[in-house]
């Protein structure tokens, strides 16, 4: 009986304080737990990847980041992961479509808190983040490079500092028998070098290939988004005093007017938060949103396109490369989904001012167009958009566009991680 008295007293506390919160900030307590579930502190303090045993060992980051920064891992030398995820740009390359060794027909994805994400790639066809690092390097038009060649420059280059993270790797005999340029991807006369390889010599090659990338992630797991004036405004509401007081209103010094309207229009009227939730603004699943076709580019089927690629991919998750397959994601049967069709990954919504232009492709050039392109809701070319037109007034549009302006922020992570590395 005195446990239920005394825990009565604290649910009508608790009650009290909410709706006096609520009341003195403008939002109701409905929304404030909306605001929270976005709010950057919510996000869990480090990403985990049960599939790379190396995610978090500093020796893997540190040797992740010269690979990442390292243009010998690619074809000619020209090209790096950097090329197309620039530091300096927040780690994208605002071109509509990325440019490598070719002109690729999607936009560069923002890494910056990948790491968190459970689906890579815009049609989402790699389930772990260390997959995802190695698809460009076999690409023809982004490093367009080989497995061979890759593992015969760790061996060389990187000898000392790999083994001192992943073990031991053959001596220079071995690699006097194993071709320049081989792969099970490259051209015909890389394909037919590879198939003459034996058993062994593929496994050595492709375990170190996988080593690559799992280094790369492991880099790439310390680039976490930063507090934007989004996360200091639901930060003064978290905190405001019991007696009901706060520091963040609609007449906050934090975010202007606008702002706030926008930020309304975001969890209310306009629904973004249907899909732009979470801490990273993103709900990690794939959506066909009528964005515009290029005349320039063929129509790209997105989703459907990778129907169980992510289970049967040679890397990944589920391969017998990972260090752990239990906690793979779900993948759903996409050939047997219309909704896919089209469809493309929701993109993290932080920094999002920065990272123009959108969608897939770079189809929409501005934020305005963006907020535009979703208020009219134009119907998809092949498949089906859907977004439902908001008929937002030119007033709202505004105020949209300033909130999302709201959520750039510096990158979380030390500068020393932040600039390419000296290479040996």
């Amino acid at each position: 009986m005195k446990f239920s008295r005394v825990f009565g007293f604290v649910l009508a506390a608790f009650t009290l304080l909410t709706v006096s919160f609520s009341a003195n900030s403008g939002w109701t307590s409905k929304e404030l737990a909306t605001l929270q579930s976005l709010w950057l502190d919510s996000l869990p303090e480090k990403p985990s990847d049960p599939s790379n045993a190396y995610a978090d060992n500093p020796k893997a980051a540190e040797l992740g980041q010269k690979f990442f920064f390292d243009t010998r891992f690619s074809k000619d030398g020209t090209v790096s992961c950097a090329t197309c995820h620039m530091p300096q740009n927040g780690f994208v390359d605002n071109l509509p479509q990325a440019k490598g060794i070719g002109t690729t027909t999607r936009k560069t994805m923002n890494i910056v808190g990948a790491a968190y994400g459970k689906w890579f790639f815009w049609d989402g066809r790699a389930d772990a983040l260390w997959n995802q690092a190695l698809g460009p390097l076999e690409s023809a038009v982004e490093h367009g490079g080989t497995r061979t060649q890759y593992a015969k420059t760790i061996a060389k280059v990187y000898r000392s500092s790999y083994e001192s993270v992943f073990g031991q790797i053959p001596n220079q005999d071995f690699w006097n028998d194993i071709p320049d340029r081989a792969g099970p991807t490259g051209n015909a006369n890389q394909q037919r070098a590879w198939q003459n390889m034996n058993p062994q010599q593929q496994e050595t090659v492709n375990r170190i290939f996988a080593n690559l990338g799992k280094a790369i992630a492991a880099y790439e797991m310390n680039l976490k988004p930063g507090r934007s004036r989004f996360d200091q405004y639901v930060g003064e509401l978290v905190n405001t005093s019991a007696d009901g007081s706060t520091a963040a209103s609609n007449s906050s010094q934090t975010l202007s007017e606008q702002e706030i309207a926008g930020l309304r229009l975001f969890i209310g009227k306009a629904n973004c938060i249907e899909c732009h939730n979470t801490p990273r603004f993103t709900d990690d699943s794939f959506y066909n949103v009528g964005a515009p076709d290029l005349a320039n580019i063929a129509f790209d089927n997105g989703r459907q396109n990778v129907y169980r690629t992510a289970i049967l991919a040679e890397f990944g998750c589920r391969s017998t490369y990972s260090d752990n397959t239990d906690r793979c994601p779900s993948v759903q049967n996409t050939a047997e989904t219309p909704a896919f069709l089209g469809a493309f990954k929701t993109p993290s919504l932080r920094n999002v001012a920065e990272h123009g232009p959108y969608t897939h492709a770079g189809q929409l050039a501005s934020l305005e167009d963006v907020v535009m392109h979703y208020s009219k809701a134009p119907s998809a070319n092949v498949g089906e958009n859907v977004i439902k037109p908001l008929n937002l007034t030119p007033t709202e549009q505004s105020q949209l566009v300033a909130f999302l302006e709201s959520l750039t922020a510096p990158i979380n992570a030390p500068a020393s991680m932040l600039i390419s590395p000296i290479m040996p």
